[in-house]
Order: structure tokens, then C-alpha cells, then sequence
């Protein structure tokens, strides 16, 4: 607005030296300004460079409000208490009082532009921070990058909850009349606190506990002190960051490196074809087939289903089951049980999700949109009739792929959703198997399970199909594990690769842009000429590729070696 107001007059009285003065000083000011705002955020919270882009449009936006507005353009964003602690002086670009007065609208500029922007952003700058915050430990890049997707995964589960008990967002009725009590404690720091008890995860909370309960009970507390750490946008979030990263998701990326989520190899194809175009029900809903004609999956009543389910499902539902939502879905649920695993949770396979399809849609990022909520009660249904069976140990097993439970908010109660996976789907099921020949080589076959790719193009219907031409190519990865032991990746030329896509339903006119964005972002890595790996957005799935590609190797050259022996031997 200053600087509007400035070349105005400027357009108005052109010669004007002492106009043109200011002016001058003005954007060698806010130059600096900014310059000490951008490395300081960068060095917090580790912004790349379109955060940077996206965090100087918001300044300039915030610069260029319409002067009508005048300061109350900006009640709804608070001077940043950083601004009421640091001298001026620091951040001066000569002691005049043009700098001066420049100075102090930049810091309502960047308080309006930082708010937007961290409200935008929450949970990977929060991520970020309590990763970085008091750690000593390098990581690289591709370790970094799975551990903030880890922790922002965290953090969407557990911190709208959080901030609902708390009372954030915070409103000016806040500032206005804070309720303190008659100890003179803020109403907002208890109910911090009693949420924090009631969700302790681990010694660093426990420690953090403590430490806070004691702080509250002593004469250091000052209320008015505690209104300024809640004037700061991040505060809570970042807290809430911290604490999970060292009780829980550092532990998980750690193990991780060692465990990739995975399925076996005909239950990844069971559930890779089950989501795939062209999908139908036979017409005594008995199988489910895909477009060729191969039978996918039988359909029947099961102690998991119940008959008006049975009657419920149609060839319309289908659809559903090979739509987005469904990838989004089936992607989330195998991380989340195989995170579950590895945190030593007692039911790994089971989930209360508290909000219902709504919250699910929300977690697994298909969207809480009314079709996206419609589309979820499609695919558990239909997922829940489908029947798997294998050869195990001890006998033939056979039931259904998921059971649920839907609950509808009723009173002050929230809408409900329990599911619960089958052995099958969960980790450690490998060790149900038969094992000792290879008529159960590709029984016990894992193959790893992978994020989302990103998707390419605004068109949804050519979404699905790149999600499972990735899951196809991860297959053909581990079904030639051994390739990749030997020269990097396996060899897929042009034919092989429209093959593939054509398996997966993928446009040909979108293989190339898609090939060409994931290799590009790290999703997908070409070795050399026709030869490609998974990229190192994947770190773990890489890494058991390459496992079973070793251990591949090794079994078939002792495999020769045994048959050179037996041959001396009958000579």
C-alpha cells in the first residue's frame, strides 16, 4: 500500500527529489527486508525454491492490497511476535525515518503473506521443522523426502483432532479476553496439556509432560508470555511435529529402510487387477472378471459379508472399484497396516477410523467430496465380498479380502468406520506359505507396494490407469529381480513398454509424458537405454528389490554348482 501510495505522488509531482528519495529507499529497504526473511525461513524450515516463489507472491499480494482497505485489510493477521522482540535496527537499511517507517509496513506485509502461507502449507513445514529441530542426524535426500512424507502422514491423522480439543484456530475474541484462571493460567495451555496426557506415545512426550506441567505450576509463567507463543502460526503444530517424529516416526524410518510394504505376488496381482479398467461381475454375481476374460476373483457370501451387501453390489460399483478413489484407497491401507507393523501395534490389520468414509477419504487423499465418500462405501463393499484362497501350510484357506463395520454419526456421536484386512494382505504372511520347491516360487514372491506416483494430466479418468501401469512395472521389477542385481534395472524397449501400458489400460499418446515426468521427479530411474529401475522417491522398495535380486542370483548359481557336482559325480 506505502509503496502505492508513493508512485502516486511520484506520477503526480514527476521531478519531485525528495519523492523519488523515499522511493528508492523504500525498495532497497524491502529488498533487505525480504532477503533476511527468506534465508531465516529457509534455515527453519528448509523451503526449496517454489516455496520461496509461492511465499514472495503472497508479500507482493499483501503489498499490493487496494489502499481502500486501508490498515484493516490486514486485522485478520497479527504482527508476528518476532517482529516485537527484534531491534529494528538489525533489519535497517540506513537509520533514517523513511527505512523506518518502510520497515514497519514490511513487517504487516510479511505477517499477512507468512500467516497464508504457513496456514497453506501446516503440516510439511511443521514436518520439516520437527525433523530438523535439535537433530544431529544426516540423512540423505531420498531418506529425508520419505521421512517428511512419513511424518506428514502422521500429523494429518493426529493433529485436526489435536487442534480441535486445544480450540485452534484461534479467533481476535482470544486476544481481546483471554480466560485465564484464578492460578493465572491460560484456559488454552490446560487443555493443551490434558490432551497431551491423554495421547502420551512415548518417553519424549512423557519427558515434554512433565516439563510443561511443572513450567505452568511455577512463578516463571506468564500468561501474557504464553499469548505471544500462541500469536505464532506454527506454535502447536510444530510441537505436535517434534514429538511424534522422536517417539514414533524416527523409529519407523529407520525400520523402513530395511522393510519395504509388500504383498505376495498373487495377492498384489489379485488386488493390482481387481482395480484395473474393464472390470465386470458375471451375471450370477459369482466372479469377478476382467476385460479379457480372466477370472480375478470370486464373489460370494462369506462370514465377512452380509446378504444385503450381496444384493447391494452391481456392475455400476465396478467402476467404482477401478476409479482413482480405489488406488488411493488400496495404496493407503497396505502403507498404513505395514506401518502399523512396524511400530509393534497389537493389530496391525485393523482400523477405527473415527469420521467415517469422510475421515478415510481425508487420510488416504481421495478427497472428502460427496462422490469421493460415495465412492469409498462402493469399493469397501464390493472389496469386501471379493474371496481370496491359497495353499498354506497346513491346508486350502479361503474368506474374504476385508471385513467392515459403518456407523453413522448419530447425536454427538461421529460417523464410525471400522475395517479389518485379511492375513493375506498383511505383513508377515509370507511365513504362512509352503516353501521348499518351485511350485511355490511365486507364492512367496514379495512385491513391494509403493506410494502414488504423480499423476499426469487434470483429466481423473487417465489418473487410474497410470497408477497401475507403475504397479505393473514394479511387478515386472521383482519378477526380474535379478536384472537388476546384475546391470542396474531390467530391460523394457518401446514395444515392451507399450505392452506394459497396454496391460494397464494407459493411453499410448500419455506413456511417453508420463515416462518422461517420473524419470524427471525421481519416480522412475532409466540406468541407461532401455533400462529402468524404481526412482529414489522409493527408497525401500529399491532397496528390497535389490535384496531379492541378490538373493536370486545367488540361489541359481548354487543351483548350478549343485547340478556341475551331481554330473562329476555320475561321470
Amino acid at each position: 500500500m506505502l509503496l502505492q501510495e508513493l508512485k502516486k505522488v511520484k506520477s503526480i509531482q514527476p521531478n519531485n527529489t525528495e519523492n523519488n528519495n523515499c522511493i528508492d529507499l523504500y525498495e532497497k529497504q524491502r529488498e533487505l527486508f525480504l532477503k533476511q526473511q527468506i534465508g531465516d525461513a529457509e534455515n527453519v524450515y528448509k523451503l526449496n525454491d517454489d516455496d520461496k516463489k509461492i511465499l514472495i507472491g503472497l508479500f507482493d499480494s499483501a503489498e499490493r492490497e487496494n489502499t481502500k482497505k486501508g490498515i484493516s485489510g490486514f486485522a485478520s493477521y497479527r504482527l508476528l511476535p518476532i517482529f516485537k522482540d527484534k531491534p529494528p535496527e538489525e533489519e535497517l537499511y540506513e537509520d533514517k525515518p523513511e527505512c523506518r517507517a518502510a520497515l514497519g509496513w514490511l513487517m504487516i506485509y510479511w505477517s499477512s503473506a507468512w500467516q497464508q502461507f504457513a496456514l497453506i502449507n501446516k503440516y510439511s513445514l511443521s514436518a520439516r521443522f520437527g525433523i530438523g529441530f535439535r537433530n544431529n542426524k544426516e540423512f540423505k535426500p531420498n531418506i529425508y523426502s520419505m521421512a517428511v512424507d512419513d511424518l506428514i502422514s502422521d500429523l494429518k491423522e493426529i493433529l485436526p483432532n489435536a487442534e480441535k480439543k486445544v480450540g485452534l484456530p484461534l479467533d481476535e475474541y482470544f486476544y481481546i479476553d483471554p480466560k485465564i484462571d484464578k492460578d493465572g493460567i491460560l484456559d488454552i495451555d490446560k487443555r493443551k496439556l490434558k490432551w497431551l496426557c491423554q495421547n502420551n506415545i512415548g518417553h519424549h512426550t512423557q519427558k515434554y509432560i512433565s516439563e510443561f506441567r511443572e513450567f505452568i505450576n511455577s512463578k516463571a509463567y506468564d500468561p501474557n508470555k504464553q499469548i505471544e507463543f500462541w500469536e505464532r502460526p506454527l506454535s502447536f503444530s510444530r510441537e505436535i511435529a517434534h514429538l511424534r517424529w522422536k517417539d514414533r516416526i524416527e523409529k519407523l524410518v529407520d525400520r523402513k529402510q530395511k522393510s519395504s510394504p509388500g504383498l505376495t505376488f498373487q495377492f498384489f496381482n489379485q488386488v493390482n487387477d481387481m482395480t484395473k479398467r474393464g472390470i465386470s461381475i458375471n451375471k450370477e454375481k459369482t466372479k469377478l472378471v476382467s476385460e479379457e476374460g480372466k477370472i480375478i476373483s470370486g464373489i460370494g457370501k462369506t462370514p465377512g459379508t452380509t446378504i444385503s451387501i450381496m444384493e447391494l453390489i452391481t456392475r455400476s460399483m465396478c467402476a467404482d472399484l477401478s476409479s482413482i478413489t480405489s488406488h488411493y484407497f488400496w495404496r493407503w491401507l497396505f502403507e498404513s497396516t505395514h506401518k502399523q507393523h512396524l511400530l509393534d501395534l497389537e493389530r496391525p490389520y485393523y482400523f477405527d477410523i473415527i469420521g467415517g468414509y469422510t475421515r478415510l477419504g481425508e487420510l488416504c487423499g481421495a478427497g472428502i467430496t460427496p462422490l469421493a465418500k460415495q465412492r469409498l462405501k462402493n469399493i469397501i463393499s464390493i472389496s469386501s465380498a471379493c474371496i481370496f484362497d491359497y495353499q498354506g501350510k497346513t491346508g486350502v484357506f479361503s474368506g474374504n479380502l476385508l471385513s467392515y463395520e459403518s456407523f453413522e454419526a448419530y447425536g454427538r456421536r461421529p460417523s464410525r468406520l471400522q475395517i479389518s484386512l485379511a492375513r493375506p494382505l498383511c505383513p508377515g504372511f509370507v511365513e504362512d506359505l509352503p516353501e521348499g520347491n518351485s511350485k511355490y516360487q511365486h507364492q512367496r514372491m514379495i512385491v513391494p507396494w509403493t506410494k502414488m506416483p504423480m499423476l499426469i494430466g487434470r483429466n481423473a479418468a487417465h489418473h487410474a490407469p497410470q497408477s497401475s501401469f507403475q504397479l505393473d512395472l514394479t511387478s515386472q521389477m521383482r519378477l526380474r529381480a535379478t536384472e537388476i542385481h546384475e546391470r542396474g534395472g531390467i530391460l523394457l524397449n518401446d514395444e515392451d513398454m507399450r505392452r506394459v501400458a497396454k496391460g494397464a489400460k494407459l493411453s499410448f499418446k500419455l506413456l511417453d509424458r508420463v515416462l518422461d515426468a517420473w524419470i524427471c521427479e525421481e519416480y522412475l530411474e532409466k540406468i541407461d537405454d532401455c533400462i529402468f529401475m524404481l526412482g529414489n522417491r522409493y527408497p525401500e522398495a529399491r532397496a528390497s528389490l535389490k535384496v531379492a535380486g541378490k538373493l536370486s542370483a545367488q540361489s541359481a548359481e548354487k543351483g548350478r554348482r549343485k547340478k556341475q557336482t551331481k554330473s562329476k559325480i555320475l561321470k
